[in-house]
């Protein structure tokens, strides 16, 4: 098991330079940088296909990883700003399921639905400058748990009995329980469960502010996908450097 690195703000940026081309010519929000094994792809009632690098991703898409694959998928890579990275684990399945766009063709809100496993989403740092209501991201859960994220690096894990665990590398998220409960604020190097039937935990401390791994009584994520390239410790790049 690997642990699960940070990416930095400028590692995001190229990767959505390098993607941004192919996807746009697709008609795709973001592309496949990578996958390890089998990882299928489909959107509505069409039938799954293998996903392989550089393929595009559309609203709408649904991601499946099986044992030991997974993925790592560039996103909003024909946007200037709010370009990120979602990393999934084995046995993951998501949907992409709604990307609204401002006049201005900025991000106005980005949701997932995530169904089971565990996913990492690390986005590019909303400007303080933009609009309050622009750059909303969420993330339900199959049990109806809604994730509102106002940072930028966030890992969530839905086990098959339902339980949603939400790590907090950068920023702060906000938990509501479907029906129950008021919603948690849980900020960086924090994470909360959500069990069926009940609402969020306290927030616990897994590690300092910075994501950096440390004690807790919840477990350090950890990735066992990808290695970071050899010339990075994206633990050491903060995700709100200048660009």
């Amino acid at each position: 098991m690997v642990l699960l690195t940070k990416c930095g703000a400028m590692t995001l940026f190229l990767l959505g330079l390098t993607a941004a081309c192919a996807s746009a010519k697709g008609g795709g929000v973001g592309e496949v940088i990578d996958r390890k094994v089998v990882v299928k792809g489909w959107r509505g009632n069409d039938p799954k296909t293998d996903l392989k690098k550089g393929d595009p991703v559309f609203v709408g898409t649904e991601v499946q990883t099986f044992a030991d694959a997974g993925a790592r998928i560039a996103i909003n890579t024909d946007l200037e700003k709010r370009k990120g990275v979602i990393i999934l684990g084995p046995e993951t399945q998501i949907v992409l399921q709604e990307r609204a766009l401002t006049e201005a063709r900025r991000l106005k809100k980005l949701s997932w639905l995530i169904k089971l496993g565990q996913f990492r989403l690390a986005l590019w740092p909303r400007d303080p400058e933009d609009p309050a209501d622009e750059g909303q991201c969420l993330i339900y859960t199959a049990a109806g748990d809604l994730i509102e994220l106002t940072g930028t690096d966030v890992v969530v894990k839905v086990d098959r009995d339902g339980t949603l665990t939400v790590w907090v590398i950068e920023g702060e998220v906000t938990v509501k329980a479907a029906d129950r409960g008021e919603p948690v604020r849980v900020p960086a190097g924090h994470g909360t469960r959500v069990r069926p039937g009940r609402e969020p935990e306290a927030p616990a401390r897994f590690g300092p502010a910075d994501g950096r791994p440390g004690p807790g009584p919840l477990p350090i994520p950890e990735e066992t996908i990808f290695p970071d390239p050899p010339y990075f410790d994206l633990r050491d790049i903060r995700l709100d450097l200048p660009g």
